[in-house]
């Protein structure tokens, strides 16, 4: 079974070099993050699981959470760039 994590703030910057260096280890990584067209971007790409998630949303939040934990038993790590 793969290791798995979730990183918010994901799909740029230091979030998109960090899931894709955990990708190349071969880790599945969610990727979380509230701009709709940089998760889609991301969808295509082998190892990657985008989640849509606005970390200013408990709601948000929670929603996210709840798809991930109907696709994997466990998180590894989580690594937080989301901010505003």
């Amino acid at each position: 079974m793969k290791p798995t994590a979730l990183i918010t703030g994901g799909t740029g910057g230091l979030g998109l070099a960090t899931t894709r260096f955990l990708v190349s280890r071969g880790w599945q990584v969610f990727v979380a993050d509230c701009n709709e067209q940089a998760i889609k971007a991301l969808a295509e790409e082998k190892g990657i699981i985008p989640v849509m998630m606005d970390v200013t949303s408990t709601s948000s939040v929670e929603a996210a959470f709840h798809l991930i934990r109907q696709q994997v038993e466990k998180l590894d790590a989580i690594v937080n760039f989301a901010g505003i």
